[in-house]
């Protein structure tokens, strides 16, 4: 990211979260897997935006290292 634009006041998940959602605007290969919070970090602002990269594993967050490590090896950023 070359610069920071700040836009306004939010809470630091808020702000995670779309930030999340904007670099997937921008990159093809960023793919998210989300656990059992993704409601509390917001990844679910990723997955509106781009749910065919968006995966849920539930309440497995090891699984969810797994998977990210075979996204990893097959060029994707987890």
């Amino acid at each position: 990211m070359k610069s920071i634009i700040k836009k306004g006041d939010k809470p630091t998940r808020n702000g995670f979260g779309e930030a999340l959602a904007d670099l997937g605007d921008n990159d093809k290969d960023i793919i998210v897997i989300g656990a059992d919070v993704t409601g509390s970090v917001l990844t679910s602002f990723f997955a509106d935006r781009h749910p065919e990269r968006f995966f849920s594993v539930g309440i497995a967050e090891q699984n969810a290292t797994t998977i990210a490590t075979g996204f990893a090896l097959s060029d994707k950023v987890a």
